[in-house]
């Protein structure tokens, strides 16, 4: 039923992803109901390379500030969205606070080790039910 508001909110992340619209991307994950932002944790590295390879080509003259991409691509900080940009192979001026697309030739997706159920366990990210009570 596409009136249910999980259902709606599915095909509205669907729409975004497909279309190539990170802005609306983010704007559904800031508002993710129930377990939705952990899903959509996953795509959120594609959305955001799209964006940037997008970025580069449509700012090809110009040079972007990280703190615009920041708060586009919902990095909680300039330092998270600039070691981001180097794992994708993005050119960045000396000071590193702002995006060289003119330079951005070969962007690529991040090169992330997956963590293991052991390390999330460890940092808090999940929770493991154990049926001896």
């Amino acid at each position: 039923d596409r009136k249910n508001p999980a259902v709606r909110f599915a095909l509205d992340v669907y729409q975004a992803v497909s279309g190539g619209n990170w802005v609306l991307f983010f704007r559904l994950y800031k508002n993710a109901p129930l377990l939705c932002k952990p899903i959509m944790d996953k795509m959120a590295d594609g959305v955001r390379l799209h964006a940037l390879i997008a970025a580069a080509k449509g700012y090809r003259m110009l040079k972007v500030p990280v703190s615009y991409l920041t708060r586009t691509l919902n990095f909680e900080t300039d330092s998270a969205c600039v070691q981001f940009m180097v794992e994708c192979g993005a050119a960045l001026n000396d000071d590193q606070t702002e995006l060289l697309p003119k330079q951005c030739t070969n962007l690529h997706p991040p090169e992330r080790e997956e963590e293991d159920d052991e390390d999330k366990v460890r940092k808090g990210g999940l929770r493991v039910h154990s049926n001896n009570s």
